[in-house]
């Protein structure tokens, strides 16, 4: 999965927000979540996302893993990634 090239992501300090230009929906992301986005971005997949993660802050694998699972999947069910 991939980012939508017509949301735009602006950084805020530590945190993030996303636009959805075909809604006008706005969303805000902490500072993980501003990490994951530009990951994925990047092209990053998923387990490398976590392994960045894990480097960036200091955290377990597993939460990691399931910190960018969970956030992909909230991308993906509001329509902000394309295959």
């Amino acid at each position: 999965m991939r980012t939508r090239p017509d949301v735009v992501f602006r950084l805020l300090g530590n945190a993030a927000v996303l636009v959805d230009l075909s809604s006008n929906e706005i969303f805000e992301l902490n500072e993980t979540g501003a990490a994951i986005w530009t990951l994925l971005s990047e092209g990053q997949a998923p387990a490398g996302i976590a392994d960045e993660l894990v480097r960036r802050y200091a955290i377990d694998r597993a939460a990691a893993e399931a910190e960018t699972h969970a956030l992909v999947e909230r991308f993906a069910a509001l329509g902000l990634l394309v295959s």
